[in-house]
């Protein structure tokens, strides 16, 4: 049997690579071809009795999976073999779980996905069970109800408080009118399963805010509809945790589009001060200060980010993932970490920012690939790092146009990885210690 390291050496080797057009954002192709290990096996503790652990497992890999071995944390290194796999078909609405009883200590599954050549795949056990039919919303769940004419939820000008979940469903879309203001306490959480339209102005702006600093994020799910944020001021936030319920974001747009435009997101009191996933969307003249993690995180998005600021950020100010972005014209300073980060084969455009104070200016991660241009870069202990961390993705690359401002100074380098300033083109020659650059995370 191929050893796991061997396995994931050569994993990358058959990965498709995503055209990166410049003016048309196309989606990641929904094909048998296409692999994303973020969103395949999924692998939960669901109890422990007698010295084992019934894990449940699920498959949302597009095609034909089969779970192999595992290994666990006394024998880290080593494979052990399943009496006999486990087989999934590919994902459809129809999914369905399976469980495996292994030893307490067990802390990885391996699988094999069938279009991938037999490639071997590992997945960490979560610690929390498979999520149940859970329902977040509560004593409110009718609340807006009142508020709906014509299949439209309208939430006129007007100062509110909640302290229950409040739900926007079975209509259109949500209109908050400008002037509004929304106070989240006592872990109440906003959450809207259509698309939201705030449209405030300079004049009267939306304010949607937690006075005791505990509301649950405002929440929009929306699978195909367009979102509009504009002149709206997201502040003092945490995001929902509940009944096994997590999100890592103030503010989560998930689905669909968004237009962002003159809106703050600050002071948020979780992960990420903005979290979009698996969107298309703009956000412009925005700001995004003082996070308790990473300021803005975009999985799985297509999206443009321009004229906006992002500042006190304890972790990355910027963070994509497995995302095609372009970044234009945007300020960022004082990030406890990374200004901007790209990882699990992101594509990124950057061009015409200024980054001062990261610790990493700039990082390529996971098969990433980032074009730079007019980007100046001051005060950072590494202008650029370029690294594989996790091991199914292959290394990742820079490519900087330089200019008269750009700033000399270390970088990080990591096996085979590439940075190509101008003419000079550098490329890793030894296998960076990675986990040491997250040991404080």
């Amino acid at each position: 049997m191929e050893s796991e390291k061997d396995s994931l050496l050569t994993f990358m080797k058959d990965f498709k690579e995503v055209t990166f057009v410049k003016d048309v954002w196309q989606k990641f192709p929904d094909t048998l071809d296409y692999f994303r290990p973020a969103i395949a096996l999924k692998a939960h503790l669901e109890n422990e009795e007698g010295g084992m652990k019934k894990i449940s497992l699920r498959n949302f890999h597009q095609s034909d999976i089969s779970v192999k071995a595992y290994s666990t944390d006394s024998l880290p290194d080593q494979l052990i073999l399943l009496d006999s796999s486990v087989d999934f078909t590919g994902f459809t609405s129809d999914y369905e779980t399976k469980h495996l009883f292994l030893p307490s200590d067990v802390k990885y599954v391996y699988y094999v996905p069938k279009n991938l050549g037999g490639k071997l795949i590992r997945e960490k056990i979560s610690k929390w069970p498979l999520p149940d039919n859970i329902d977040v919303r509560g004593d409110f769940s009718s609340v807006l109800n009142q508020y709906k004419k014509k299949g439209i939820i309208t939430i006129p000008k007007g100062t509110y408080s909640f302290t229950k979940n409040v739900v926007a469903t079975d209509a259109e879309k949500l209109i908050i009118e400008a002037g509004s203001s929304i106070d989240l306490t006592n872990t109440a959480g906003f959450i809207s399963y259509i698309p939201v339209e705030i449209k405030g102005t300079p004049e009267n702006p939306v304010h949607i805010f937690s006075s005791d600093s505990t509301g649950s994020g405002f929440n929009v799910f929306s699978e195909h509809g367009h979102s509009i944020l504009e002149n709206t001021h997201f502040t003092g936030l945490n995001s929902m945790n509940k009944n096994h319920w997590i999100l890592t974001g103030a503010v989560t747009l998930y689905g669909g589009s968004v237009a962002i435009a003159n809106c703050s997101f600050n002071d948020n009191q979780c992960e990420d001060g903005l979290n979009i996933i698996r969107s298309k969307f703009t956000m412009t003249e925005s700001t995004v200060s003082n996070t308790l993690s990473d300021g803005f995180d975009a999985d799985f998005c297509t999206g443009v980010l321009s004229n906006s600021v992002i500042t006190l950020t304890k972790n990355d100010a910027l963070d994509f993932s497995g995302s095609q972005i372009e970044i234009i014209g945007c300020e960022i300073s004082k990030a406890g970490d990374k200004g901007i980060s790209g990882g699990e084969n992101s594509q990124l455009k950057i061009s015409n920012t200024s980054i001062n104070g990261a610790v990493i200016g700039i990082a390529s991660k996971d098969y990433s690939q980032l074009e730079v241009t007019d980007v100046r870069l001051k005060n950072c202990d590494y202008t650029y790092a370029a690294f594989r961390k996790k091991p199914e993705y292959g290394p990742a690359s820079i490519t900087v146009t330089p200019s008269s401002e750009q700033v000399k100074g270390r970088m990080l380098l990591d096996l085979d990885s590439k940075i190509t300033i101008g003419s000079k083109v550098s490329v890793g020659k030894e296998k960076l210690d990675i986990e040491s650059l997250y040991s404080n995370q």
